[in-house]
């Protein structure tokens, strides 16, 4: 225990409310679990994470029990075409993945979080260890021992140090994501459901752009090998329309006149952008129970 402060009890304490973070409050609620949620945010803001899911990832999340709440909040594309060398390549037909803004998706899935799994809204500041119980201090000054205590903060990496969990970046600038709302303009709308496309050359430093629905709009992400700090996505940032207008040749030859800059209208200027790492543990420690 930190301090004088009046403690509370419960089986597990979840740092952070993100995806992982309320999957695991859910999960757990609902296996009859006493669980304590920690987040600053009580309703999740907008977020530029993960925007889709595909056939395989709906299959994994149908056995969290959750599935039919996010399914419901998402938007299925009908065919995706697949591009290479200004060419369509394949249609493939059927319902491949599902569009869905992050902070939709999990403020879904804290909606379903039953009765007995309680939100607190905080931060965690501090977690002291021990062989059968865990105390964490939240920014309210209040304290919760737990026997154990499940660690989603994401980026946020000050509890992580504090516990003397580190990383190993094994490969920087691994990839930037960039997401933005696009709509055609002359025409009444795209000749597709989704589409992937497939960049020619290394050279360009881009790998593909992908578009599909969500809700009413053609959401775009397009994936590249940057680091975070180059102009180019400054550029893009405060020029997005001319910056994806130079970057078709990246594309060669669209597959419908305009593509992919030239006669499309880019709504959300201000693009927002994260960065990848492939990550390795560089310390393991080793979890306490009193079991």
């Amino acid at each position: 225990m930190f301090g004088e402060a009046q403690l509370r009890h419960t089986d597990v304490v979840i740092a952070g409310g993100g995806l992982a973070g309320s999957l695991a409050a859910a999960m757990l609620g609902r296996a009859g679990i006493d669980a304590i949620l920690v987040d600053l945010h009580p309703v999740y803001p907008p977020d530029f994470r993960c925007e889709k899911l595909d056939s395989a990832q709906v299959k994994t999340l149908r056995l969290t029990g959750l599935a039919d709440a996010v399914i419901a909040a998402s938007t299925p594309d009908q065919t995706c075409w697949v591009a290479r060398h200004g060419r369509l390549v394949e249609k493939l037909p059927g319902e491949r993945q599902r569009g869905i803004l992050y902070d939709t998706l999990v403020n879904t899935v804290r909606s379903q979080l039953p009765n007995r799994t309680e939100f607190v809204h905080a931060k965690v500041t501090d977690i002291a260890t021990g062989a059968e119980r865990q105390t964490v201090r939240l920014s309210t000054g209040e304290e919760i021992a737990a026997r154990l205590v499940v660690l989603a903060t994401g980026l946020n990496i000050g509890i992580r140090q504090k516990l003397g969990i580190d990383r190993e970046i094994i490969s920087p600038g691994h990839s930037i994501s960039i997401g933005f709302d696009i709509h055609p303009a002359g025409r009444s709308g795209f000749p597709f459901s989704s589409l992937t496309y497939f960049t020619e050359r290394a050279a360009d430093r881009m790998a593909y752009i992908s578009l599909f629905p969500i809700g009413g709009t053609m959401r775009a992400n397009m994936f590249g090998y940057r680091d975070l700090h180059d102009p180019w996505l400054k550029q893009f940032r405060d020029q997005p329309r001319g910056t994806l207008r130079s970057a078709a040749s990246a594309f060669q030859n669209g597959i419908f006149p305009g593509w992919p800059g030239a006669g499309e209208t880019i709504t959300r200027s201000c693009v927002i952008s994260s960065m990848r790492h492939v990550e390795a543990p560089r310390r393991k420690v080793s979890p306490t129970r009193d079991s």
